[in-house]
C-alpha cells in the first residue's frame, strides 16, 4: 500500500468487493513482504488466521509499506469469474474514507493431480 500523500495515514480495513459464485472468503489476514526480499509469495505472517481482526497499518507519508492485505478463499463449486475490486478504510487526521481500487485475481482449477 502507498501513500503518495504529504500526511501519514492509518488503513483500518480491506476486502474484496466482487467475490464470484464458486469461491467463497474464509478470513483476511495481514503479511509482511519485506522478509521475503519483496515477493509475496514465502511472505511470513504478522497476524493470521481466519476471522482474526487485523491491527490497523500505519503508512507514513510518501512512502509504501511492506504489509499488505491477503485474502483466504475457499473453493465452493466451479468457479465463474474473477475476484475484484478491493475496498480500503483508511483514516487520515480525524477523517475515515473509503475508496475502491481495481484488483483482480484469477483463480481456475485444473484437473486433479
Amino acid at each position: 500500500m502507498a501513500n503518495k500523500t504529504g500526511k501519514p495515514l492509518t488503513v483500518l480495513d480491506a476486502e474484496i468487493v466482487h467475490v464470484p459464485a464458486g469461491l467463497r472468503v474464509t478470513g483476511y489476514r495481514v503479511e509482511d513482504s519485506a522478509g521475503s526480499g519483496g515477493y509475496l509469495i514465502g511472505s511470513s505472517p504478522v497476524a493470521a488466521t481466519d476471522d482474526v481482526e487485523v491491527g490497523p497499518i500505519r503508512v507514513a507519508a510518501h512512502s509504501q509499506s511492506d504489509l499488505y492485505y491477503e485474502a483466504r478463499v475457499k473453493v465452493t463449486a466451479a468457479v465463474h469469474g474473477d475476484l475484484t475490486d478491493c475496498r480500503f478504510t483508511y483514516r487520515q487526521g480525524s477523517t475515515t474514507h473509503h475508496q475502491d481500487l481495481g484488483c483482480d485475481t484469477r483463480i481456475r482449477l485444473g484437473k486433479p493431480l
